[in-house]
């Protein structure tokens, strides 16, 4: 089960390529070598083309990406490499599991370091109520409870399931709705020019580890639908969307961590 993946740093595409690609590859090949007999990687809702409205999405939808995002062209690498593994090893099974954003509060500390940075100190989320919630026009939210997508994968392993599953809660969060969970007081919506510019700011002085390629995905990824897991896993979500967002967002605000080098919390 291959589940590690890079993010940082950010500005050196290279690494990244050669952690996220060349390590896959090499896992693959290891996982022949000795003799594994299922396989189970990580992918992720970046490797599907954009979609012009918010229909869910099932498996069959294009696997062509998000153009222009590093996130997305990576993932789309590993698939091919899974393409390449599976027609050179019938008799080992090959399983991918497509997710979109995956949230959990023990990943507080990590996720408040990824998605904002320097740029919305913790210290301001521990407060009541958040002052404003800058929003992008157009964006929604899809996300994934972390111990519902362990519950879809301790079925596959069990079950020896093959293919692809998308693996992700129904709800999908516009503004109003995300500015709701966090407790934010106002929203504020400006447009993806605008808020692009700002981001590609932000990263090139170090404000930020979150590139800005990572709004063009944000904008761009399907609404996945999570059938076929619910369908061949007999999977179901027990976290909704709003609650595990709410939960995330208090974490971060709390310093709150898991006590595993990049996860551990921090005083606040």
């Amino acid at each position: 089960m291959h589940l590690a993946w890079a993010t940082a740093p950010s500005h050196d595409a290279d690494r990244l390529d050669a952690v996220n690609v060349d390590g896959t590859r090499r896992v693959l090949d290891a996982a022949a070598a000795g003799g594994a007999q299922h396989v189970v990687v990580a992918s992720s809702a970046g490797v599907y083309a954009p979609a012009p409205d918010p229909l869910p999405r099932d498996e069959q939808w294009a696997r062509t990406g998000i153009p222009g995002s590093l996130h997305s062209i990576q993932k789309l690498a590993v698939e091919r490499e899974l393409d390449r593994f599976e027609r050179s090893h019938a008799g080992i099974t090959v399983t991918r599991v497509r997710t979109p954003l995956v949230l959990h509060p023990d990943a507080a500390t990590e996720l408040g370091h990824v998605y904002l940075g320097r740029l919305l100190p913790p210290r301001v989320l521990r407060r009541d109520h958040l002052p404003v919630l800058p929003w992008v026009h157009g964006m929604r939210l899809q996300a994934v409870h972390a111990d519902d997508l362990a519950a879809a994968y301790r079925s596959i392993v069990q079950g020896r399931h093959p293919g692809v599953f998308n693996v992700a809660a129904p709800e999908v969060l516009d503004g109003h709705a995300v500015a709701a969970a966090t407790g934010a007081s106002s929203l504020r919506e400006v447009s993806p020019g605008v808020a692009r510019g700002a981001l590609a700011l932000a990263w090139r002085a170090h404000a930020t580890p979150l590139s800005p390629d990572w709004l063009d995905l944000a904008l761009g990824i399907p609404v996945l639908d999570a059938g076929r897991a619910a369908t061949v896993l007999r999977w179901a979500p027990r976290h909704e969307t709003a609650d595990t967002l709410r939960e995330v967002t208090a974490a971060v605000g709390r310093g709150r961590g898991f006590p595993s080098p990049p996860l551990v919390g921090r005083k606040l």
